[in-house]
């Protein structure tokens, strides 16, 4: 007996150290992995012009509060940035030719990114960033060295002997949960719950899928929302533009911009709004006394391109988002209640073009849900104590030949039922404008400003849910979010631009 008891004694304080020896090298990893950075920098022996440049140009972002969080900064690494699918390309490179491209693209990431920053820097901050820098205050002029340095900095670093392998090791993604917050709000205890009624939202959406499309109740009066130029949809189009189009050395489709208009126009989502007031009508996002605010009196769509992977392919995305000038309305939990809200519709391309999946999701990253085409999925990939993924519905055989409807409920402005179909008489027009406008918007004495803050939360969005959801781990949520920023689950860790959700939740044919 005795001897058990030792043994068990002796079993547990090896189970503990194996746990502490563990949290320790968590812990320390990330501290080497910066060491090995930080050594590279120094090793590389930098022009001190080049370092300058950016060390100035980061402390006078900074102190404005204009930095664009759409793309991640790169620890020892200034002149570049990257998205989720630029991270998961990382795996994916093995020769020089395709190393060169992937820095490249995410030089030109930074290079896109940072103008939007000097852009929105006001005329005293140029003026004090040029007198540092020794130049004239102008800000084509900062642009100008700004691309100047950036190239010299990528050629002086790449002739270093383990400059690829340093920069894999920098290229990671910084996250959106919190593992601190999680901790301490007793994560494992209140995802019980959470896990409870998220399913029974689910059901309560499962419901509304079930329903004939013309069959769902009405609030106020439903209006009925198309592209002001649309174009319908020829198989001969399609195949001109993906045929024609080369794959870079990384794979991935290149469409000029002319055709990615095309396709833009091509698979531009019907809106039918129940619209009870004015809330429920999505517009254009303006400026009203430094606030950010809906004119519901120009509908607008906004639209931006990304890219995934299906079966280890890379593939083209579409990304339509509408906003709200708020969730409102008995419709609405009243947790969720507040200023500005919206929609992202996003239609995912298989390699010959032809749409095989559309997800949704509310501009906070709520309520996600996919919509595959049913003959492309073998199975569902579940996992013990997550939330299965959520599929309400299959693709409308007739999509992409007929256009794609989505039905909107008022206030909350949850998609109640999805469908296909000609675009009806008298509709309303939207116009269709580049997502990038948002992260340079004009105000109107011609000054420029993103919408969202340095940690891509749209400004004005407030909610109270970070109080209640605070043990998910999420800072903000409930808040609308900016691209590149939206965590899409309560329990797990999930992110709609991850390059590998769709491979994560499904099996595909």
């Amino acid at each position: 007996m005795g001897d058990r008891c030792y043994q068990r004694k002796i079993k547990m304080r090896i189970d503990k150290f194996i746990s502490s020896a563990l949290i320790f090298l968590i812990l320390i990893s990330p501290g080497c992995s910066t060491l090995r950075i930080h050594q590279f920098a120094v090793k590389a022996e930098r022009p001190l012009e080049y370092v300058r440049f950016f060390d100035e140009l980061d402390k006078a972002v900074e102190k404005a509060g204009v930095k664009n969080a759409s793309q991640f900064s790169i620890p020892g690494f200034p002149y570049l940035r990257a998205d989720r699918f630029l991270i998961g390309l990382r795996q994916k490179i093995i020769d020089d030719s395709q190393k060169e491209f992937w820095v490249q693209w995410m030089r030109q990431e930074a290079l896109e990114s940072r103008e939007k920053e000097i852009r929105n820097l006001s005329d005293s901050a140029v003026v004090i960033l040029a007198h540092q820098l020794g130049i004239v205050p102008d800000r084509e002029m900062i642009l100008n060295k700004l691309s100047f340095y950036s190239e010299q900095l990528f050629q002086h670093d790449k002739n270093i002997s383990n400059f690829y392998d340093i920069l894999k090791l920098a290229v990671n993604d910084p996250g959106e949960y919190s593992t601190l917050q999680r901790f301490l709000g007793l994560y494992p205890l209140f995802s019980l719950p959470v896990i409870y009624g998220t399913n029974k939202t689910y059901n309560q959406f499962r419901k509304w899928y079930k329903r004939p499309f013309e069959e769902r109740g009405i609030n106020g009066s439903i209006k009925v929302y198309a592209p002001a130029k649309n174009l319908n949809f020829s198989r001969d189009i399609v195949d001109r533009v993906f045929n024609s189009s080369p794959r870079n050395v990384l794979g991935v489709p290149q469409l000029t911009q002319d055709e990615i208009d095309e396709l833009i126009l091509i698979l531009a989502p019907v809106f039918y709004q129940d619209q009870s007031t004015d809330y429920d009508r999505f517009g254009e996002v303006e400026w009203e006394k430094n606030r950010v605010t809906i004119n519901h009196l120009k509908p607008t769509v906004y639209y931006y391109v990304s890219y995934a992977f299906i079966k280890g392919e890379p593939v083209l995305q579409i990304n339509y988002v509408i906003w709200y000038a708020a969730r409102s309305a008995p419709g609405a939990p009243w947790i969720e209640r507040g200023p500005l809200d919206g929609l992202t519709v996003r239609v995912t391309l298989d390699p010959n073009g032809w749409p095989m999946m559309v997800d949704i999701m509310n501009n906070c990253g709520c309520y996600h849900f996919f919509v595959p085409r049913k003959e492309k999925v073998a199975t569902t990939i579940s996992q013990p104590w997550r939330i299965n993924p959520f599929v309400p519905t299959w693709l409308p055989e007739s999509f992409p030949q007929k256009h794609f409807y989505l039905r909107i409920n008022s206030g909350w402005h949850q998609v109640e039922r999805i469908h296909s179909g000609e675009i009806p008489a008298n509709v309303l027009s939207y116009e269709l404008l580049p997502y990038d406008i948002l992260e340079i918007l004009p105000h109107i004495d011609g000054h420029t400003e993103s919408v969202f803050t340095s940690q891509g939360i749209m400004k004005n969005s407030k909610r109270m849910e970070p109080i209640i959801f605070f043990s998910m781990g999420v800072p903000d949520i409930g808040y609308m979010r900016q691209r590149g920023h939206h965590a899409i689950k309560l329990v797990g860790r999930s992110y709609f631009d991850d390059p590998q959700l769709f491979e994560q939740n499904f099996i595909f044919k």
